[in-house]
């Protein structure tokens, strides 16, 4: 399944950030460890090419959440993780074959919350992502 595989891909490239502590495939309830990575897909559009064979483009969200306790100390930890993520992307364009490839990648930093912990950190919107659909 592409679209849970991509998903998977994005956790994994997350989960291999120096100093991540957990990078679930699956969304939990609650982060139980900091800095915690989790990604989701927030929408897309399905287009339908021939009989059989069609595409959706995809927009994932991956999040990078740092625990919000010392704002100095919190900035630092988790300012580094976007060179990182990024450089991951650059490298796995195609998240090995589950996409054709990422067409955007839009990012916000600041003031985030997760399972109403108050949190700091990344949130990456991979757009337009084209995930191949055949019946």
């Amino acid at each position: 399944m592409a679209l849970r595989d991509a998903v998977a891909r994005l956790q994994v490239h997350a989960g291999s950030l120096s100093g991540m502590k957990e990078s679930p495939t699956d969304p939990p309830e609650s982060a139980n460890q900091y800095p915690f990575a989790v990604t989701y897909v927030r929408g897309g559009s399905w287009h339908v090419e021939s009989a059989g064979f069609s595409h959706a483009l995809v927009t994932f969200i991956t999040e990078i959440h740092v625990n919000r306790q010392n704002l100095p100390t919190d900035v630092a930890r988790v300012v580094g993780f976007f060179e990182g993520f990024m450089q991951k992307l650059l490298g796995d364009q195609t998240l090995n074959g589950n996409i054709d490839t990422i067409s955007t990648v839009d990012f916000e930093f600041g003031s985030m919350v997760y399972s109403g912990v108050e949190t700091l950190g990344w949130r990456f919107v991979i757009g337009e992502s084209k995930v191949t659909i055949t019946s």
